[in-house]
């Protein structure tokens, strides 16, 4: 949590304690994840879609992917697998398909359906073919 998210929690409620802060921030960040405020009421399905949640928030990119690699059936993992070969060039995965997701679907990447994940697997071809192109043309304009 960064110290503009400690104070904006501390102060929201007429100042609290730290503790109290930052148990009213993860219970945001867990009704917001998975809809729950209580780890009690989810599944281990959803254990992993917190994980990555937070994981995306801490700028654990790793950790992130892991988590939802593990979440994911095998059709959906095959799509993540693509997602994740295809981020190249400075392409952050889960980062860069999440906030496609979010954008297109206004939904997690976790939450995105099979089709959606072929449409953001298609956007993130699209932007490192890109990505490679504008590369090959720097490097003809240097000469190399």
């Amino acid at each position: 949590m960064s110290d503009s998210q400690k104070s904006q929690y501390r102060n929201a409620d007429g100042g609290q304690s730290e503790t109290a802060a930052f148990n009213l921030w993860r219970h945001g960040q867990q009704s917001s994840a998975i809809g729950h405020f209580n780890l009690t009421h989810s599944s281990n399905d959803e254990f992993c879609i917190l994980m990555a949640h937070f994981a995306l928030l801490a700028n654990d990119s790793d950790s992130a992917a892991s988590w939802l690699m593990r979440f994911s059936n095998e059709a959906r993992r095959r799509v993540f697998w693509l997602i994740k070969s295809n981020c190249t060039n400075g392409i952050q995965f889960p980062k860069y398909p999440d906030a496609i997701a979010q954008a297109q679907f206004g939904c997690r990447i976790w939450e995105a359906s099979t089709k959606q994940l072929y449409n953001i697997l298609s956007t993130v071809r699209n932007r490192a073919s890109a990505k490679r192109k504008q590369n090959k043309n720097n490097q003809m304009e240097l000469g190399l």
